[in-house]
């Protein structure tokens, strides 16, 4: 189905135009086959092709989670993952009974999100958690072909505000085609906040960025050329930008948080919070413990 509106209307499944004309595609091979089973009494059905491996991860979460409560992102501390058997089907045992999200993951294909659209969700803002207190069935994911075939990198580092250097996990980055909108590539971030996307046909792009709970984002747009194949130090950095914060909310401790970026960058951003409102003085050691003039003091 991707590659039929694809060549049809040049959209993905994910674009509203490109969704649409799916659908009326499948309605019209539904109709055939309701056709054919009552002239030759065989039950013809169309559906979609199973996806015969890849992984399931679950993570707790609403639609609309809280960041910043006492313990910051407690509620997605739990990950739940399962291999997706050779039928297509997947199993997983969870020990809490709250929201979660469903993603997939397979090769040759962009991860999805289950939602109840029955479409391929590549962004968690797209998707529909899911309350699991007992068996459930029934939650398909749809998976959107990625169509990655150049030789061309992107490297670089994201940053995250007021949380620990762990917290990395569950980041995936991905490359947007700045002439099509489309999504080529993607990777996840490493545990130091690097990441690597590699077979990125020439072209321009911007990376995306998603962590549930965050707003995506973004890099600076960038050329992947004959000249240039692989594009160096480019740096996303999440911010808390439309994200509720629970009233009241206040830091248990004094805590300096990582800089960023670092190293071998011209400029770096030191984040902190405090438990009270306090003098604060900042200022920079060397390797050889020279104290550098004050970079901070309120």
């Amino acid at each position: 189905m991707y590659e039929t509106v694809k060549v049809l209307i040049d959209k993905s499944l994910t674009d509203s135009e490109g969704m649409e004309l799916g659908k009326q595609i499948m309605q019209k091979l539904n109709d055939k086959c309701k056709a054919w089973k009552q002239v030759e009494k065989i039950d013809y059905s169309v559906y979609g092709t199973p996806i015969d491996k890849g992984v399931v991860i679950i993570r707790k979460g609403t639609h609309t989670p809280t960041l910043l409560k006492q313990n910051p992102l407690a509620s997605d501390s739990s990950v739940y993952a399962g291999f997706v058997r050779s039928d297509g089907s997947y199993y997983i045992n969870v020990e809490d009974s709250t929201y979660y999200f469903v993603q997939g993951y397979s090769d040759y294909f962009l991860p999805t999100y289950f939602n109840s659209q029955n479409s391929a969700s590549i962004f968690w803002q797209n998707a529909d958690s899911v309350f699991v207190n007992q068996t459930i069935t029934n939650k398909n994911l749809y998976l959107e072909r990625d169509s990655s075939y150049g030789g061309g990198g992107a490297y670089g580092n994201i940053s995250l505000p007021f949380l620990d250097a762990e917290q990395f996990d569950g980041i995936t980055v991905f490359a947007k085609s700045l002439s099509n909108n489309q999504l080529y590539s993607y990777n996840f971030g490493k545990e130091d906040g690097r990441f690597y996307i590699s077979n990125l046909p020439y072209g321009s792009y911007q990376l995306v960025a998603q962590k549930v709970g965050f707003p995506n984002a973004t890099s600076s747009t960038f050329t992947i050329s004959p000249q240039n194949q692989n594009q160096y130090q480019l740096n996303i950095q999440f911010t808390l930008t439309d994200v509720k914060i629970e009233e009241g909310f206040v830091p248990n401790e004094i805590k300096l948080y990582p800089n960023y970026p670092n190293p071998f960058n011209p400029t770096t951003t030191i984040s902190f919070s405090l438990s009270s409102p306090q003098i604060v003085n900042i200022k920079a050691v060397s390797y050889t413990h020279l104290t550098l003039p004050t970079i901070y003091s309120v």
